[in-house]
């Protein structure tokens, strides 16, 4: 279907009409369905070139079309490369220059996708706007993915400043964002920070949540995790036996996996 309306649109419009990119862009997606993200990028990319020859207009299409770019390379962008990792040894033995792994190149794509989206919002959008957060949580996980904890934290934390500034209901996405700028704290060894992003992002999820959820456990021994590296193990112990008193409400106090756990727990303690 989307071949034939495809057909159509090249006999009835102009080869730059935003009919036939919004058309390309469909195709793309249907490209990323299949898996088939080599001719989805094609697609876009064709889609992108038609939309910024009428920028000043479609400004906001053009960021989008970008964002889309990004996220087909960010999530091509984790995970482990060993053949790039066995290239890399072979490069230092042999004394040759390390070469961009395809992870490397993914990250690159999309962190220059990300930054073109942003430049054209900041350009045409009033500074408060949502579309500036998006792409700033956009950076902000590349740069996390990238192995560059100290910028993705600027990014993430203005994206709470605007989200803080427009009032926007607490949701998962506050809770992610809280527990990478955690994460962004313990890589600098802040500990007492760290703790303090965990515990407003345990806030907030329980707003969202509710007191009890699987998700509370997680973020229970995540703080558990840092209480640890801060030498605090009291509040370790505390925070495992609130992790534990949440399972047990959840699945029930006779569960063979949580006596597992508990032992488990205890025995690290």
């Amino acid at each position: 279907m989307l071949r034939r309306a495809m057909t159509i649109l090249e006999k009835s419009k102009a080869p730059g009409a935003p009919e036939v990119a919004t058309a390309l862009n469909m195709t793309a997606m249907w490209h990323i369905y299949r898996k088939e993200l080599v001719e989805a990028e094609a697609k876009m990319m064709q889609a992108l070139a038609i939309s910024e020859k009428r920028l000043a207009s479609e400004g906001g299409v053009v960021a989008s079309y970008l964002d889309s770019l990004g996220a087909l390379h960010a999530a091509q962008a984790e995970g482990i490369d060993f053949e790039a990792i066995k290239a890399e040894v072979e490069a230092e033995v042999e004394g040759k220059p390390k070469q961009e792994s395809k992870i490397e190149q993914h990250g690159r794509q999309a962190e220059s996708f990300y930054t073109r989206a942003l430049a054209i919002r900041e350009k045409i959008l009033e500074p408060g706007h949502r579309d500036i957060a998006a792409s700033l949580f956009n950076l902000g996980q590349i740069a996390l993915i990238r192995g560059r904890p100290a910028e993705g934290e600027r990014y993430l934390e203005r994206w709470l400043v605007l989200e803080e500034n427009a009032k926007t209901p607490a949701s998962e996405k506050h809770v992610k964002v809280l527990m990478m700028l955690a994460a962004a704290s313990m890589e600098r060894k802040a500990y007492a920070e760290a703790q303090q992003r965990l515990a407003k992002a345990q806030a907030t999820l329980e707003a969202v949540n509710g007191a009890l959820s699987n998700e509370l456990t997680t973020m229970l021994l995540a703080r558990a995790s840092v209480a640890v590296k801060a030498g605090r193990f009291d509040d370790a112990e505390s925070f495992i036996k609130n992790g534990l008193r949440v399972q047990s409400s959840l699945i029930g106090p006779d569960n063979a996996d949580l006596v597992e756990a508990t032992a488990s727990h205890e025995g690290r303690i």
